[in-house]
């Protein structure tokens, strides 16, 4: 492996870590990804989404349906989804 490779490795890993979440427990702290606001079942400021990847839609619906507002044509899946349609990726 080159040297510029092997440093961009190393610092990709090094932004892995400044970035990953702190342990259940442990207080939110600058730069680990995660905002003052943010509760311990991850949702924080989480209000609403728009879903452009039908397959996304339907495992946000499975989990929390009330924070999805909008989703593509494309997503089809739950047939009993009532939210606002908006064009996609490949038909914007």
């Amino acid at each position: 492996m080159s040297e510029p490779a092997r440093r961009e490795r190393a610092s990709a890993a090094r932004g892995a870590k400044r970035l990953s979440k702190p342990r259940p427990g442990e207080p939110a702290s600058p730069g680990d990804g995660r905002d003052e606001t943010e509760s311990e079942s991850g949702h924080g400021g989480l209000r609403r989404v728009v879903s452009l990847v039908p397959s996304l839609t339907e495992a946000i619906a499975s989990v929390d349906r009330s924070t999805l507002v909008g989703v593509t044509d494309w997503c089809t899946h739950p047939a009993d989804l009532d939210v606002a349609r908006v064009r996609g990726t490949k038909n914007p």
